[in-house]
């Protein structure tokens, strides 16, 4: 569980911007196999997807401190406590990717996106962020 931070357009569109932040689910892959893809299903009935369609950067953030047992008893907002923010482009992938939405209900509007990585900042430690690029990032071998 993360959150997504997207530029926002009203429903319906209207010049108006905002940014816009919600909570979602996502993987890095099968169960067991990640990969380091970030993928979410989403619905254009929601406003991430929806707002995605007319701009698609948009910044993935996440905090150790939802992972059981990690952060031992700091504060979420200590800098031990690991964050990360992930920049990129969500995009729509092929239907052919699209596993169990496939027998969503259609009305639903239910789709794979992917968050195709451009930037990434880590807070693990004093001392402020630092930069990880995305070829470092997928080379990690675990």
């Amino acid at each position: 569980m993360g959150s997504v931070e997207h530029l926002q357009r009203a429903h319906p569109p209207n010049p108006s911007i905002s940014l816009h932040r919600n909570v979602v689910s996502y993987a890095d892959g099968p169960r067991g196999n990640s990969t380091g893809r970030l993928l979410f299903y989403l619905t254009t009935l929601d406003a991430t997807a929806y707002d995605a369609q007319a701009n698609a950067s948009a910044m993935l953030t996440v905090s150790e401190a939802q992972l059981p047992g990690s952060c031992r008893g700091l504060d979420a907002e200590d800098p031990p406590c690991a964050k990360i923010s992930i920049l990129g482009e969500l995009h729509r992938v092929p239907a052919s990717e699209e596993g169990a939405a496939r027998d969503w209900p259609a009305g639903h509007e239910f789709h794979m996106y992917e968050l195709f990585i451009q930037q990434i900042q880590l807070l693990a430690w004093y001392g402020g962020p630092r930069q990880i690029t995305p070829q470092d990032y997928f080379g990690v071998q675990l």
